[in-house]
């Protein structure tokens, strides 16, 4: 893999006691290469039915431009079939970046998985 690859890992789990909801871990880094992963990733459960999903950041060192806009079509098909996104444990840089451009007015971004059912 050179530098210009970088590695993103996906985890899709179930969520105990709430099985509505279903958790989608993200790790490593997101650039323009493997930016798509999150829309394959999110687009598949949405396909499957499942309209409540819960991203865990907590892994993920970078994310680019191409990413985020990723995340907010995600966002806009969830919204388009009545069901939502939520972010959780995002590093402080992301969550720097997110809020810089307001992103954070748009889908909800949570503490954590307990706050992010409470939103719901």
């Amino acid at each position: 893999m050179t530098e210009m690859e970088k590695k993103l890992n996906c985890e899709v789990e179930d969520i105990p006691e709430h099985s509505e909801v279903k958790l989608v871990k993200f790790s490593g880094e997101v650039d323009l290469s493997n930016s798509h992963e999150i829309v394959d990733t999110i687009f598949a459960l949405i396909d499957r039915g499942d309209i409540y999903i819960i991203v865990d950041l907590k892994e993920l060192k970078y994310i680019n431009s191409a990413g985020i806009f990723n995340l907010l079509r995600c966002d806009d098909k969830l919204k388009e079939i009545g069901g939502w996104i939520r972010i959780i444990n995002v590093q402080r840089s992301i969550l720097d970046v997110l809020n810089s451009l307001g992103i954070t007015k748009i889908f909800a971004v949570c503490n954590d998985l307990e706050e992010a059912l409470q939103k719901k």
